[in-house]
């Protein structure tokens, strides 16, 4: 797995494309170069590019930078940028170099992670609440009394507030 390296100027404009970005996003040099560097980011994410080249024209460097990208097919990327500003032989920052890594797979496997354990939560909560009916309803005197443990547990697994129970 190859970093992208992407050469960007002080207004903002993609001038240098590595291999490893046209293998990452999929856009040809000719396709990306003189294109703006929000055309990575989604229209929703627009103001973190613009937040970046702020940083850079502060002659700030960014350090593990996480962002969602969007590559050519349309596919969202999440990416780690770190990005160095380059300057004039006066000082003045003329630009910056960008290197983004694609993190989607470890991204899609924290969040599965993050699923399974709520799952397993909500398994043992499950599970939990119905040792606790099974038990409430053996000490159960009679059938409503029952039935009222029923309605607490539906309730409990269902995160309601309340529980009303009906009998005829």
């Amino acid at each position: 797995c190859s970093d992208a390296l992407i050469g960007v100027s002080a207004a903002g404009v993609i001038n240098s494309w590595s291999q490893g970005a046209q293998s990452l996003y999929g856009y040809e040099p000719d396709e990306i170069l003189a294109r703006p560097l929000e055309t990575l980011w989604p229209r929703e994410s627009a103001r973190d590019a613009a937040s970046l080249l702020v940083a850079m024209l502060r002659g700030e460097s960014l350090q593990e930078w996480g962002a969602d990208h969007v590559a050519r097919d349309g596919q969202r990327l999440h990416v780690t940028l770190s990005a160095m500003p380059m300057r004039g032989d006066n000082g003045v920052v003329t630009g910056a170099v960008l290197v983004a890594r694609d993190c989607s797979q470890q991204h899609h496997q924290l969040r599965a992670m993050r699923e399974l354990e709520a799952s397993a939560e909500h398994r043992a909560l499950v599970l939990d609440t119905a040792n606790r009916v099974a038990l409430d309803i053996l000490a159960s005197r009679t059938g409503v009394e029952a039935l009222r443990h029923i309605a607490d547990a539906a309730r409990v697994l269902s995160g309601a507030r309340y529980a009303a129970l009906g009998v005829a």
